[in-house]
Formats: C-alpha cells, sequence, structure tokens
C-alpha cells in the first residue's frame, strides 16, 4: 500500500495480532484528527480493536476480504458477523472478496452481506487439458499410494512433464509430507526410486516461497 499510495495523500495503518500498538503509533494516528484512510488487519486484532473503539468502522464504505474461502469458513461466522454489525449497512457499502476456491457454502454465507452480488471469474473454471481421476484410498494405505503414483508418472515415457503438485489441508500436514519424501529420497540407492520435492506454503518467508517456486520452475 505505501508503494502504490506514495504518490497521493491516503493514509493506511497495520493492525494485527503481537504487535503493541500503542508504541508503534497505530493508536496515535487512529485517534488523530486526520485518522486514517486504510485499515489493513486481522480479523481477530480488528474486531479486539473495534470493541475498544480504537477501530470505528461507521464510515467504512469498502470492505475488502482476502482468501474468502477461509475467512467465511464455519471457524469464522461469528466473527464475521460481528464485523459487519459495526460496519455501514450493506446498502452503503461495497464488500469486495477474493478467493482461488469459492465453496457453495461459502458463497451462501458470503451473500448474506451484499445486495446485487457480482461474482466474477478470472481465467477458465474447466480446463479441458486437465483430467480428473478420484481413488478412494484408506488413511493407512495413502503414502503407498502416493509413491506408487509418483513412481509411475516418472517411469512413463509418454508424460515429458514430471512435475507433480500435492496438497495437504495444513500447513502442518505439509511440513510432515514434505519431511517423509526427503527421508525416503536418503533411504533410496537408485535415483529412479527419489522423488525430490520442496514445500511452499502461508508460514514460510517470502523468500523461502519464491525459492521454492523457482525450484518447481
Amino acid at each position: 500500500f505505501k508503494k502504490l499510495s506514495r504518490h497521493t495523500h491516503l493514509c493506511g495503518v497495520l493492525v494485527i495480532g503481537g504487535d503493541n500498538l500503542g508504541h508503534t503509533g497505530v493508536y496515535q494516528q487512529l485517534e488523530s484528527r486526520d485518522g486514517t484512510d486504510l485499515v489493513i488487519a486481522t480479523l481477530g486484532r480488528l474486531l479486539h480493536e473495534t470493541f475498544r473503539k480504537k477501530v470505528v468502522l461507521d464510515h467504512a464504505m469498502w470492505i475488502v476480504v482476502d482468501e474468502v474461502d477461509r475467512m467465511f469458513s464455519d471457524e469464522h461466522h461469528t466473527a464475521i458477523h460481528q464485523l459487519f454489525e459495526k460496519a455501514l449497512p450493506k446498502r452503503q457499502r461495497q464488500l469486495l472478496a477474493f478467493g482461488a476456491v469459492l465453496h457453495k457454502a461459502v458463497l451462501t454465507f458470503g451473500l448474506k452481506f451484499v445486495e446485487n452480488e457480482l461474482l466474477v471469474h478470472c481465467g477458465k473454471r474447466n480446463n479441458p487439458f486437465i483430467e480428473h481421476d478420484v481413488q478412494l484410498v484408506p488413511s493407512q494405505h495413502k503414502w503407498f499410494k502416493l509413491l506408487q503414483l509418483l513412481q509411475d508418472i516418472k517411469s512413463d515415457p509418454n508424460i515429458t512433464d514430471k512435475r507433480v503438485l500435492v496438497f495437504e489441508n495444513t500447513v502442518t500436514g505439509v511440513d510432515a509430507l514434505c519431511w517423509k519424501l526427503n527421508s525416503h529420497n536418503n533411504n533410496q540407492p537408485d535415483p529412479a526410486s527419489r522423488f525430490p520435492c520442496t514445500k511452499c506454503h502461508a508460514q514460510l518467508l517470502g523468500h523461502e516461497r519464491q525459492q521454492a517456486i523457482d525450484k518447481f520452475k
């Protein structure tokens, strides 16, 4: 925001958990005569500061929600309701919600907070070059099934691009699977049975995520 607004008179503050906002000058900025134009915040800390009257949303005309599939999940329903109760009525404000995946439940919940909604898709929803294959595997067999699929891809001469994306539900799951694959690689004398891997998730630093992406490319 600082880079985009450096030639304007717009002012923004960061409100996140773990910071002593009184020592960072955020409270002083929020309480100043000019106030602030933009608040960038985590959901929990923003609600905390609205309860303390440090942040007032009575005149917030724009609300932007990123990672909407996570923010509108059951885990955050109560907090999201509380947030919008403190904002302007939906006829007087605009909600922008962004997400890579928009499940039906997420859309249904989000529609409670808007009128005259508009859904925008970027890119093709159904890629004709992607073939879907669903295999039901018991939990105790998933690891061996993954190794089998990776081996099949690696040994198939008709597959020229051997890169594989594996998704996990949690950051912990990503770390554990990456460690397990690398441990497997270290115990394989035959290079044909090794599957070099890297991990990428939100808890890595920016340069670490970029290194992972560069390796995958």
